[in-house]
């Protein structure tokens, strides 16, 4: 019985330090990613969800938006480089 205590104890170990790992590695990740690089972007004035929708597309990210938050708006142009962030911003600006 000692024997399988200590096989048990041993795997526990193995378990905790894997865990351990793992987590850590994960905090490298997210810590680590790269700051995004502005892109050109060419997005004509039009209704703010289309505009929002052009510009995941242009930058190839995801942007979830309530469709009610974004009816009846309607974004300027934006024409240069940005970050993603930056260019929300400014198809937002003034809505």
């Amino acid at each position: 019985m000692t024997t399988n205590n200590k096989t048990i104890s041993g795997h526990r170990f193995v378990l905790i330090v894997f865990i351990s790992i793992l987590s850590f590695s994960q905090s490298i990740t997210l810590h680590a990613q790269p700051t995004p690089q502005p892109i050109k972007i060419n997005i004509p004035a039009q209704p703010l969800g289309e505009a929002i929708t052009q510009l995941a597309l242009q930058a190839g990210v995801w942007i979830g938006v309530d469709a009610n938050l974004v009816a009846d708006k309607q974004a300027p142009a934006v024409q240069g480089s940005y970050t993603p962030d930056q260019a929300i911003m400014q198809l937002l600006a003034g809505s």
